[in-house]
């Protein structure tokens, strides 16, 4: 990346989501998501091994006290991405799905519940930089101007972003 061409565009936190029009649970603090989660017939979430919000479910999970009881439940997928595809093609009962807020609010067949309580989130930063070896460095430089101004801000939140104050 070249030197002092960083810029973050914003925070993206971990939050749950149900199949578009199942009951929505109480996520709204840590012992309601503790009760929704064991009633859960299904976790759907990115695979801990690959993906960091596969980390922060699992990290949740045991902070929950609860990662036995629903291991048998927890079906992953490659990325959060694909975690939500499933969810929206899921036709069973009570099957929650766990994945960073982007890729919630990106998949229309799903419904976005709310975040993780806060004491359980873990909020990743997206930066955009140029790259050292980029054939067109100016609009390169230009989408990132686009891209970071305040003005983008509003398109930014609706897919997930947070800000600094």
């Amino acid at each position: 990346m070249v030197s002092g061409s960083r810029a973050d565009l914003g925070r993206v936190g971990t939050g749950v989501a149900v199949r578009r029009g199942a009951p929505l649970p109480d996520v709204s603090g840590l012992e309601a998501l503790r009760g929704s989660l064991l009633a859960a017939t299904r976790i759907i979430c990115p695979d801990p091994e690959t993906a960091t919000a596969g980390r922060v479910v699992m990290r949740a999970l045991e902070q929950l006290g609860i990662t036995g009881q629903v291991r048998p439940r927890l079906q992953c997928f490659p990325n959060g991405y694909a975690a939500m595809k499933r969810l929206a093609e899921s036709r069973g009962p009570r099957q929650l799905g766990i994945t960073q807020i982007t890729e919630i609010l990106a998949n229309k067949g799903v419904t976005y519940v709310g975040p993780l309580p806060g004491e359980l989130q873990m909020k990743t930063i997206y930066s955009a930089g140029l790259a050292t070896r980029a054939t067109e460095p100016r609009p390169a430089r230009d989408f990132m101007a686009r891209l970071t101004a305040s003005s983008s801000r509003p398109m930014l939140a609706q897919a997930g972003y947070e800000f600094e104050h």
